[in-house]
């Protein structure tokens, strides 16, 4: 509960700083915006399983994704599918999930394959059809790398 409350606080902290700052005026490197933020909050969220926030800035964070960040949306439908499964509603996680296995056979990327995965996990453990339906298209898809 300690890590609960001192990641909330950094979460509290993190929202505080970008509000003061000037996305803008940042140099070509720095790529982080409203939208890394949302999906920053989003993981934190799915990770204390508190699922109706990680819901919330999943969503934001898919609408502020730059079309060309392929890995950074594939991880954000994973974590929006996570939230869903979080919350009991496996319809829905497994057709976010499904847009995320779409595209995340292009990608090597070991975080997002992680969080594929343990989407997998969280839709698998229900044992419904759905899950068994998109456990298998999954296990197809990632050949469980």
């Amino acid at each position: 509960m300690n890590a609960a409350r001192l990641c909330l606080r950094a979460l509290s902290d993190a929202e505080r700083a970008f509000a003061r700052s000037t996305p803008g005026e940042d140099p070509p490197w720095v790529e982080f915006d409203e939208g890394a933020l949302a999906g920053h909050l989003a993981r934190c969220f799915r990770d204390l399983d508190r699922p109706r926030e990680a819901e919330q800035f999943a969503l934001r964070s898919i609408q502020l994704c730059h079309p060309a960040h392929l890995r950074t949306r594939v991880q954000r439908y994973a974590i929006l599918a996570s939230a869903h499964a979080q919350q009991g509603d496996l319809e829905e996680a497994c057709v976010v999930g499904r847009q995320a296995l779409a595209e995340v056979g292009r990608l090597r990327s070991k975080r997002t394959l992680d969080d594929v995965a343990r989407l997998v996990q969280l839709v698998g453990a229900s044992g419904s059809q759905v899950a068994h339906e998109f456990t298998e298209e999954a296990t197809e898809v990632l050949g469980f790398r």
